[in-house]
């Protein structure tokens, strides 16, 4: 039989503790906060401890399956979800081997364990289906899935701790014993199965079982969650629906809260430091830090900002500092090279697995280019280097069949990285040996899989100096039913972090018909715990409470109130439309003060400070930089000197630190690549144009070109059926210069690719076709040149697209300076020719209007028409180059004197700039 104690408050809770014998009682508890402050309390009153004297519900249920069915073997998480990936594998249901199959199945699974664990829950659950369309319709296939699934692994005799409680009540426990008196002290946690798993051993054993029920008018807004009490005590809520509609509803909900204020911020960060300001103040005033406590929904995603707050303002805390064993890099590298060896090849992977190699073969950016994307392993073809590499690692044992678990074990350790930390891979070894019998198969793949997970999850305590059992305590909001404390701090209060949605399509009707019509019970899913838990606290523990809401969360995104501290706010008259401001933190404060101040709060040495001061100035543009770069040997080029006008610092980052992202091979060709493949099409088919190529000949030709300038797709199937535009590109290219060399016979190709060999005077601010000391080489190649033979040349550049091509008339204000240079550089090395004029020759539609010609001379017979656009005489093109190197005099003078500031020439191209994120400019910041 059972025995109710009722309580209503903390102080009630430890009343009835303060009866506990743990010599002859256990005390069933959900969580382990709870747990270990009632052993605390147990050791310091007793000074002894018994094994039995305090459980969690998971433990006690182990102890009970332990000592009454050895065969059965508790599993992992991590290894269950492997093994049902296997299970679905092997079965022939194509809509089963989708990803995230298996972990949909888990759900349910934990749902309908107890169901399925019974002799004849699979037939009830079928004919209950059939006899429930809807439901039927909504997760009948699935319930199916699970019956398979289920089948095997009873076979196998192996179970997840949370299926315990639907196994044991699917079993004869007539002999089930336990020596001790039950206290069941679960809360909400408390389910329907663990309800009538403790009616059946208080009947076996003849024992009264004590109950402790939560009392409080809020429960009867959350019926659903405590309605395992409702069952076996008619006190404990009535059967009408209440909802927080009226002023009486939200008096019984807030009942007994008292003391308690609501903040409005806007971001989450407002609230850390806010919080940290008000510790700070109850600390000063001489209250204890174990009284004061953190509390909310999910801390950890709070921690990492709240941590280096609560360690500036100098408060200790009682939470430990961890870490996951995946975050090791020698971890990472082990795992990516298991995953290598299964010829299971990643971008990633590769990188961790160079870090165990010489890797000078290939610069980063070439890595991050020909890798980014891959589709197999015959990819890693696109370096010799690599490929070999790749070929060495490559298990040599690999197997598609099964393997044991010692087998898998023996593979993985020879395998090993030798820096690794061994007493780490001892945790992670354990784990597989507490989950898996020595006969346990499992294919390579599954096993990497499992190590995987275990890695992802297996957490290391790492040493913290501000990690103290007196500090101020950090607790999810369902752990504080044991804890004493004078002042809790609530956050994250967000629709996001309290909301707790059905995991599966099962409803809560479907599960209360289900155990109406056929006496068994499905497990009812989560709904709305974070919010009984935080009405709880709210109702129950005598202290001070502070409730914090914001806008935003850490990253910016829009956060809604969740509903239960808007209704308090509306109950108790709080206006929440407007925000409040955060009271200063101590790290704030502290970057207020002048360096010399901060250096000495920090221990810096008067050099420190002098170091970090000078970087600040030059930072904060209040000084030139240092020379920290003095060009040497300068050499020129057209391209870089427009990306000069364009932006001196982006110049700076890309041509004089090298920093730039090459376009990575996916199964487009990139812009930059296409064009250069562009540009060595039309270089070889200039001199073919007479000739009849066909389709497959061009198909060959445009293969070696795009060989030849590193024009790379991932996919070489995709690239040959990419090369047909290529090669109506290519017949239109021979269709247009046909006709062109009809229209104008006197026109002739006379170079291409023409490599420039001029200098620039930096005195006279000319370009001289002969070397001199002071001058400075020009580097460039022109893509084309015609000319009538008799000393007219046109200067030819091809382009992809008419997008930003400008006639000569805007070159000099939009900074175009190449197809200028080029013609001077062109007259210098050739006093004999004049250059009559200079073109684009845009690809999309042949188009060579873009540019400059002479209204003289044989301008007429080597290009179209003249416009207004591009007509010009000599003196106009005179002043053009005049006013085209007083830019490339420009251009030196800022590069030799190291002008580098991020001042753009257009500030809208700065939207688009891939270093808009590191750029210091103060119109970005």
């Amino acid at each position: 039989m059972f025995q109710f104690h009722y309580v209503s408050s903390q102080l009630d809770r430890f009343k009835l503790f303060s009866q506990f014998d743990s010599k002859r009682q256990t005390w069933l508890v959900a969580d382990l906060t709870s747990k270990f402050e009632i052993q605390k309390e147990i050791i310091q009153r007793e000074k002894l401890l018994e094994e039995d004297a305090v459980l969690r519900a998971a433990e006690f249920w182990q102890k009970i399956i332990y000592r009454q069915f050895p065969q059965v073997k508790i599993v992992s998480q991590h290894f269950i979800s492997e093994k049902v990936k296997q299970i679905l594998s092997n079965m022939d249901i194509e809509w089963a081997q989708k990803p995230g199959s298996a972990s949909t199945v888990l759900k349910y699974l934990n749902q309908l364990s107890s169901v399925l664990f019974h002799p004849n829950g699979s037939e009830v659950l079928q004919e209950w289906l059939e006899n429930n369309p809807l439901a039927k319709v909504r997760w009948g296939h699935w319930a199916i899935l699970c019956m398979k699934v289920m089948d095997q692994l009873r076979n196998e005799n192996i179970i997840l701790v949370n299926w315990i409680s639907g196994y044991l009540l699917s079993q004869e426990l007539d002999s089930i014993t336990w020596d001790r008196e039950i206290i069941v002290d679960l809360g909400q946690d408390l389910s329907f199965i663990e309800l009538e798993l403790l009616s059946q051993i208080s009947n076996s054993a003849n024992r009264t079982i004590k109950i402790v029920v939560e009392e409080g008018k809020f429960n009867e807004f959350y019926r659903e969650l405590i309605s395992p009490y409702k069952q076996i005590d008619d006190r404990k809520v009535d059967d009408t629906t209440s909802e927080f509609l009226l002023t009486d509803s939200l008096e019984r909900l807030f009942e007994k809260v008292e003391d308690t204020q609501v903040f409005k911020f806007s971001t989450y960060s407002a609230e850390v430091k806010d919080l940290c300001f008000k510790i700070r103040g109850l600390v000063e005033e001489g209250h204890k830090m174990s009284d004061i406590i953190i509390a909310g929904p999910e801390m950890e995603s709070y921690w990492p900002v709240l941590a280096p707050y609560l360690r500036q303002e100098g408060i200790v805390y009682n939470k430990s500092k961890i870490t996951r064993v995946s975050s090791f890099p020698s971890i990472q590298s082990w795992l990516a090279h298991l995953r290598l060896s299964l010829k299971l090849v990643s971008k990633e992977d590769l990188e961790w697995s160079l870090t165990e190699k010489e890797f000078s073969f290939l610069r980063y950016e070439d890595f991050k280019r020909l890798f980014s994307v891959l589709f197999k392993e015959e990819d890693l073809g696109r370096n010799e280097e690599m490929s070999s590499l790749y070929a060495q690692t490559v298990s040599k044992d690999f197997t598609e069949g099964f393997l044991r678990r010692n087998e898998f074990i023996a593979w993985a350790l020879v395998r090993l990285p030798k820096h690794l930390n061994l007493d780490i891979v001892q945790g992670i070894f354990n784990q597989i040996f507490s989950d898996c019998r020595e006969e346990t198969s499992l294919t390579l793949r599954s096993w990497v899989s499992y190590l995987e997970a275990i890695c992802s999850k297996k957490e290391i305590r790492l040493e913290d100096e501000f990690y103290k059992p007196y500090g101020v305590r950090i607790e999810n909001l369902n752990s504080l039913s044991f804890l004493k404390m004078q002042f809790l701090f609530v956050l994250g209060l967000s629709e996001s972090e309290m909301k707790t949605m059905h995991r599966t399509a099962i409803s809560a009707s479907d599960v209360f018909s289900f155990r109406q019509q056929t006496g068994l019970i499905i497990e009812q899913a989560e709904n709305r715990t974070e919010e009984y838990n935080l009405v709880k606290t709210l109702n129950y523990i005598p202290a001070k409470k502070y409730l914090y809401i914001s806008h935003t969360d850490f990253k910016g995104n829009d956060q809604s109130i969740a509903r239960l501290p808007l209704l308090f706010s509306f109950y108790k008259k709080i206006d929440l439309s407007k925000t409040q401001s955060a009271q200063m933190s101590f790290w704030d404060s502290l970057q207020r003060q002048e360096l010399k101040t901060i250096g000495e709060f920090r221990g810096w040495s008067d050099q420190s400070i002098d170091i970090v001061e000078s970087k600040l100035k030059g930072d904060l543009d209040s000084r030139a930089q240092d020379n920290f770069y003095v060009p040497k040997d300068i050499s020129l080029s057209a391209s870089r000197m427009e990306s000069y006008l364009k932006c001196p610092f982006k110049f700076f980052s890309e041509k004089i630190l090298g920093l730039f992202d090459l376009p990575i091979v996916d199964l487009d060709i990139d812009k930059l690549s296409s064009g250069k493949l562009m540009h060595k099409i039309f270089e070889r088919l200039i001199y073919q144009v007479e000739s009849s190529l066909s389709d497959e000949e061009l198909k060959e030709l445009i293969r070696r070109s795009a060989a030849e300038v590193g024009a790379l797709s991932a996919d070489q199937r995709v690239f040959d059926l990419q090369i047909q535009s290529y090669v109506e590109l290519a017949n239109r290219f021979i269709e247009f210069e046909s006709g062109w060399r009809k229209e104008h016979p006197s026109s002739k190709v006379l170079k291409t690719e023409h490599k420039i060999h001029v200098y620039w005077d930096r005195d006279q601010k000319k370009w001289f076709k002969s070397p001199a000391e002071g001058r400075i080489p020009l580097i460039g190649y022109i893509d084309r040149i015609d000319g009538d033979g008799e000393g007219a040349l046109i200067v030819i550049d091809y382009k992809s697209s008419p997008g930003a091509l400008r006639y000569f008339k805007d070159w000099v204000d939009k900074g175009n300076l190449q197809l200028a240079i080029y013609s001077q550089a062109l007259e210098q090395e050739d006093e004999q020719n004049e250059v009559v004029g200079a073109c684009y020759y845009v690809a999309k539609d042949f188009n060579r209007s873009r540019g400059f010609q002479l209204e003289a001379g044989s301008s007429k017979k080597l290009l179209p028409e003249s416009t207004r656009y591009n007509k010009v005489d000599r003196v106009q093109l005179d002043k053009l180059y005049e006013e085209i190197n007083g830019l490339v005099g420009e251009v030196v003078t800022g590069i030799t004197e190291l002008r580098f500031s991020p001042v753009p020439k257009d500030f809208d191209e700065c939207h688009s700039c891939q270093w808009s994120q590191l750029c210091r400019a103060s119109h970005l910041n």
